[in-house]
């Protein structure tokens, strides 16, 4: 197994395309209305909007990011470290980033703006900012 995780390339890559798929994949999650999205929004709605106490989303830490490293897709791996690192942040340290946990919490109160996560490009580009 040839682990490359941090190869030059691979950082290039990883932050040249895990924007827009990041992008398109939280569009697409709302598209189609994804059940644990969709408690996820229920989740911050309940606490109105502030930091919350769920941990659902660390499976995601614990399993997915494992097994993308193991299996050595980089690219997935780097993105979705930095979208998980972001995601975090936004909700449970906001003060740290606080354009990008604004431009989220925005996304919060409407669920029809701000896909971006990790940046606000895409949003822009597509219309989708306010």
């Amino acid at each position: 197994m040839n682990l490359m995780i941090f190869n030059v390339v691979n950082l290039f890559y990883a932050f040249l395309f895990w924007p827009p798929f990041e992008y398109c994949l939280h569009y697409g999650l709302h598209f189609i209305h994804e059940p644990r999205h969709k408690l996820h929004h229920i989740i911050v709605h309940n606490n109105n909007l502030k930091n919350f106490d769920s941990f659902d989303d660390l499976e995601y830490f614990y399993f997915i990011l494992p097994v993308l490293f193991v299996m050595d897709y980089p690219i997935l791996f780097l993105g979705s470290s930095w979208y998980f690192s972001i995601h975090t942040l936004t909700h449970f340290k906001p003060e740290l980033i606080p354009i990008l946990a604004n431009h989220h919490i925005r996304h919060h109160r409407n669920p029809n703006i701000n896909f971006g996560i990790t940046n606000t490009f895409y949003d822009y580009l597509f219309g989708t900012k306010i």
